[in-house]
């Protein structure tokens, strides 16, 4: 057996909770579920039967033992923000504005100055960082998991609201993440060259963009977009967003993934609002200053390229 330990740091902040819903904690299952759930958008599985086989052969399941472990090397040493506002207002600061109509590419100058906008700025500040030992089959199997935890840190993040930002980290691994960004992310798009990885069906599109804003800024222009999207798109209940929007950074740049999901299976249960709330979202963002940034990096898009 190999094992390797890797250290991770939160890039946006993270609040992941397990039975205590008010004691913070780095959960070890919302990892190995985000690495998981990012073989599947990768991997172009023939049907139900076909994913569960590969999965299984890669993570486990309730017949086989899972290949690879992980544990936090020392839960003791990782220190969580404390909270100077109430959770919802840390999720969803658009609602610091406390308006009904809200201009998402102007809120950052309405509030920029309001005493609880800088306490929510403030928590962008502090970044927490984990250990955490991987304990697999052998060499290869720790080339591949470590590379598979990589593009996940890019893809998806942990936690709460961690579709529109928050939750976001990067592994610190210098070597390899300079060669990401510096390669444009090529290794991204080869990496779905491997043995276990084809076409996504998953993704519709992936796009990564250099950034120069905050992520706290443009975590509150994405949690305006959000509020005018669903208002609206008339959305009644709930329903999660088909865009799924993360940070990462290597050493020198910043980056935000956008990651739209494929949903057509929506069309089956006659989802109208979905379509609503998904124009109205990506047309205000494609209106944000970070959307005209000339560093455009298009991994996938399944509309040209099918």
């Amino acid at each position: 057996m190999n094992k390797f330990t890797v250290e991770l740091e939160t890039i946006t902040p993270m609040f992941s909770y397990g039975s205590d819903k008010y004691k913070p904690e780095f959960r070890v299952t919302e990892l190995k579920s985000l690495m998981r759930n990012t073989f599947r958008e990768f991997y172009d599985f023939k049907n139900l039967k076909e994913m569960k086989e590969k999965e299984a052969e890669l993570f486990g399941d309730l017949n086989k033992k899972s290949p690879f472990s992980i544990k936090v090397s020392d839960p003791k040493k990782i220190n969580f923000n404390k909270l100077d506002l109430p959770l919802f207002k840390i999720l969803t600061p658009h609602k610091i504005l406390n308006q009904e109509n809200i201009d998402a590419k102007n809120i950052y100058n309405l509030l920029k100055e309001d005493k609880i906008y800088k306490l929510y700025e403030k928590l962008f500040d502090k970044k927490i960082s984990v250990k955490v030992d991987f304990i697999v089959k052998d060499k290869k199997s720790e080339d591949f998991y470590k590379k598979l935890l990589v593009y996940s840190s890019i893809l998806g993040g942990l936690g709460r609201r961690v579709r529109k930002g928050f939750g976001c980290f990067k592994v610190k691994e210098k070597d390899l993440n300079e060669k990401i960004s510096e390669n444009n992310f090529e290794d991204l798009k080869n990496f779905k060259k491997l043995e276990y990885f084809k076409d996504s069906n998953m993704i519709k599109k992936l796009q990564i963009i250099e950034l120069e804003d905050e992520y706290s800024k443009v975590i509150l222009e994405l949690s305006a977009l959000t509020h005018n999207a669903i208002s609206k798109g008339k959305i009644n209940g709930r329903l999660s967003s088909p865009i799924y929007i993360t940070f990462w950074e290597s050493e020198y740049k910043k980056y935000i993934i956008i990651k739209e999901l494929n949903c057509d299976y929506l069309s089956k249960y006659n989802i109208k609002e979905f379509d609503k709330y998904y124009e109205h979202f990506m047309d205000e963002l494609k209106n944000l200053d970070f959307y005209k940034s000339e560093k455009v990096f298009e991994i996938l898009n399944t509309e040209k390229d099918g």
